[in-house]
């Protein structure tokens, strides 16, 4: 046992799986080869639509079909994943936990009656956030340590142990570089288009 450790009880809410799984589709899973490329298109066609706007033009049709579009897409999607979520934390055998985050053990974890120790090494990293520390034990699949179940000084311990231990969080997918070509060239024909 070292002396680095923390020792904290969690009770999984909705809202804290819908955070995880929102945070890693963006940025672990598939869709993070897509955000760059949507973040772009939002931003051309914003910046398109502002500028006519601010020359006292009226929008143009496809500014006010995207404008839609890109908002139905969000509600159904957050609306899928907030369900998701639901479904996710009711097939858990019970949403508390009990967790001893050991600087020289690892992760234990205790729940429903069962026990499971995991080394360090089982990780891939760890993320922190406003809302919960992250260990991902891949790209996708992780352990949610929501920051209100942690005292201040309990943070602090956890933090170090994380620093020493996963200080990197899981790698993107790969493809980046195909993915900011992708980005620049829809960029590149959304402008040539402006032209005529």
């Amino acid at each position: 046992m070292s002396e680095l450790r923390v020792e904290l009880e969690v009770d999984l809410r909705r809202g804290d799986l819908f955070r995880g799984f929102l945070r890693t589709i963006a940025l672990y899973g598939a869709g993070a080869r897509l955000l760059p490329i949507v973040v772009v298109l939002v931003a051309l066609v914003a910046g398109d639509a502002a500028y006519l706007l601010s020359t006292g033009r009226p929008l143009e049709v496809h500014h006010l079909g995207f404008g839609i579009a890109f908002l139905v897409i969000t509600s159904v999607f957050t609306v899928a994943l907030h369900v998701l979520s639901g479904r996710m934390l009711a097939s858990l055998p019970t949403t508390r936990a009990s967790y001893v985050v050991d600087d020289e053990e690892g992760v234990s974890v205790e729940a429903a009656g069962r026990r499971e120790r995991l080394p360090f090494s089982a990780f891939e990293g760890a993320a922190k956030t406003g809302a919960a520390y992250y260990l991902y034990t891949s790209r996708t699949a992780f352990r949610i340590l929501p920051r209100r179940e942690l005292s201040e000084a309990q943070r602090d311990v956890l933090e170090k142990i994380l620093v020493r231990r996963l200080p990197k969080a899981p790698k993107a997918p790969g493809g980046r570089w195909v993915t900011f070509a992708a980005a620049v060239g829809l960029g590149f024909l959304f402008l040539m288009g402006r032209g005529h």
